[in-house]
């Protein structure tokens, strides 16, 4: 579903109005449904901090018709991060996963998150 086939070009992954009390990060996922039936799913975003320990879990309810291409975005507010600096460079985990009605997992992409100030 992940289109491509490779998560590397199908998951972005931005952050923005970072301060050392929250951190704004929006995911964008690009999906392709080649089969001859409506795809209705979930996606779920899973957080690590950098001891990793789950510091959010969201999912968002998803349709994509049958031979059609769709673009999802969602956004988590960190609370506290744990910011990367030269002295402690930290990065967390962010996984998003493509789970069918059933809760089975069809796709999944990760990506490291060094969280700093600008």
């Amino acid at each position: 579903l992940l289109k491509g086939g490779t998560p590397e070009g199908d998951l972005s992954v931005v952050y923005d109005e970072v301060s050392e009390d929250s951190v704004t990060i929006s995911m964008q996922i690009h999906l392709c449904n080649d089969s001859c039936v409506s795809f209705y799913g979930v996606l779920e975003y899973e957080l690590l901090l950098p001891n990793g320990k789950q510091a959010a879990l969201i999912n968002t309810e998803v349709e994509v018709s049958s031979g059609k291409e769709a673009t999802f975005v969602d956004q988590i507010v960190l609370q506290k991060p744990i910011l990367w600096s030269k002295k402690l460079p930290q990065c967390h985990k962010i996984t998003v996963r493509v789970r069918d009605s059933l809760g089975q997992t069809l796709d999944y992409g990760t990506r490291l998150l060094c969280i700093r100030k600008r």
